[in-house]
């Protein structure tokens, strides 16, 4: 069952909602780690280059996943969630879409505007969108930090939601089920 059904998610939007979901938390606790490190730390421009990669990987991923919602819809939430939980989840997760995009997005554009190329796992190289601009470009930094803080607290929301329904509720109110 690769396509969606009404009660469950089918294999394939299960496989990019883990691998993203890896991906996403593994370049969360490396940007918290990487951006504490001393400038003169060896391993820290092979994890800012590691960061960049997965991050693109992750915009590429979140097209891909949004374009397959749209050909494979999602199964709609139990009929036993009360309107707040409905409505709190519908918007968590079109926030987790947006900011899918948009963290990634900021940093490319960050790393673009301070002159850093992104060497894509040594097959290619993106190209710089702008000319280099540093004050911009911290700019950008900040924007990227921000938004990335924000997508920690959405993400957090997101897991504590589906944690809830798991645990606590009836067992037909149940999220967590359809995407394992």
């Amino acid at each position: 069952m690769w396509l969606n059904s009404t009660d469950s998610y089918g294999y394939f939007s299960k496989f990019l909602h883990w691998i993203m979901a890896i991906i996403i938390i593994g370049l969360m606790a490396v940007g918290l780690y990487m951006t504490e490190l001393d400038k003169d730390d060896s391993s820290r421009r092979g994890l800012y280059q590691l960061h960049k990669e997965f991050g693109l990987t992750i915009i590429f991923l979140g097209i891909i996943r949004i374009i397959w919602i749209t050909i494979s819809h999602p199964p709609s939430l139990p009929t036993g969630l009360k309107v707040w939980e409905t409505k709190l989840a519908k918007s968590t997760k079109h926030l987790l879409y947006l900011l899918i995009l948009l963290v990634p997005a900021s940093g490319y554009i960050m790393s673009t505007l301070l002159g850093y190329p992104v060497d894509v796992f040594g097959l290619f190289e993106f190209p710089l969108l702008f000319d280099k601009n540093k004050e911009t470009g911290e700019i950008f930094r900040t924007v990227h930090m921000i938004i990335a803080y924000c997508m920690i607290g959405v993400l957090a929301l997101h897991i504590a939601g589906a944690v809830k329904h798991r645990l606590f509720d009836h067992a037909n109110n149940d999220v967590l089920k359809r995407m394992l």
